[in-house]
C-alpha cells in the first residue's frame, strides 16, 4: 500500500498543471454558482489560468480588504 502512495504522489506531482480558458473554468463543476460569479468577473477572455492560479485568485479576491 505505501508504494501505491508513492506512485500516486510522484504521477500527481509529476502531472504539468494544465491551464484552460475563461469559459472552461466557468463550466467547471467544481466551483459554486458564487465562485463562477467571482470567476467571471477575475478572469480575462484572452487568458488561459492553471488550477493553481484561479484558486489563488479566488482566495486574493476573498481576503482582500473592502474599501
Amino acid at each position: 500500500m505505501q508504494n501505491r502512495e508513492m506512485y500516486d504522489r510522484k504521477t500527481q506531482s509529476a502531472a504539468p498543471d494544465i491551464a484552460y480558458a475563461k469559459g472552461q473554468w466557468l463550466e467547471a463543476k467544481e466551483w459554486s454558482a458564487c465562485e463562477r460569479d467571482m470567476l467571471h468577473a477575475l478572469l480575462q477572455e484572452n487568458e488561459q489560468y492553471t488550477k493553481a492560479q484561479v484558486n489563488a485568485l479566488l482566495q486574493h479576491f476573498l481576503i482582500q480588504e473592502v474599501k
